[in-house]
């Protein structure tokens, strides 16, 4: 597997009719991962309002750092020591972790 292009990514929120640009190299004429097309005035009255769009190019933009936290917890968790005080048994863990090990496999396959 290629990993994905290392954080910190940026986020330029664009304006109706123009995309909002996720970049490794702000302000540089390369580096874009992504184009998270905004609704312009003819969109269709199902369209996603600018508001959702620009929280999901956020959401795009911080995946790097929400990828890294999500690690760095599944990784404190490995030494079960919540599972311990929880009374869970060797080897079992939460439903949760469970969630984020899924997680981080299903944004690094």
């Amino acid at each position: 597997m290629t990993p994905h292009t290392p954080g910190p990514w940026t986020l330029k929120l664009g304006k109706y009719g123009s995309p909002h640009v996720i970049s490794w190299a702000p302000g540089k004429t390369y580096g874009q991962i992504a184009l998270v097309n905004t609704p312009s005035f003819q969109e269709l009255p199902e369209a996603k309002t600018a508001d959702e769009v620009a929280a999901n190019a956020r959401l795009i933009a911080s995946s790097p750092l929400l990828l890294k936290a999500l690690r760095d917890l599944v990784s404190l968790l490995g030494y079960h020591q919540l599972e311990m005080m929880a009374g869970l048994e060797p080897g079992e863990e939460f439903p949760e972790v469970e969630n984020a090990r899924e997680a981080i496999a299903a944004a690094t396959q």
